[in-house]
């Protein structure tokens, strides 16, 4: 949030200073935010060098992948099958 120093400059040029609204959201047992979370649809993997990429519904996702990896394919909910190299 803003310091004193801020809030002074808002005051200084005469310019209403900035509110701050709670989200209103807390992480309790009881009500957690994992709950909320939607899970993400993932399709066209590829393999390209030493990383994994996919296309999302927020756009192209990339993650390291380890040489001794392989993709063999996907499984049913859209995730890549990988089988370590002996």
């Amino acid at each position: 949030m803003y310091d004193d120093k801020e809030l002074k400059w808002f005051d200084r040029m005469k310019v209403k200073r900035p509110a701050h609204f709670e989200h209103g959201l807390e992480d309790t047992a009881e009500n957690p935010l994992s709950k909320q979370l939607v899970k993400l649809r993932t399709w066209d993997w590829k393999r390209d060098g030493n990383y994994i990429t996919c296309m999302t519904d927020q756009g192209k996702l990339t993650q390291y992948l380890d040489p001794s990896y392989i993709v063999l394919g996907t499984d049913d909910d859209g995730m890549p099958i990988l089988k370590k190299l002996v």
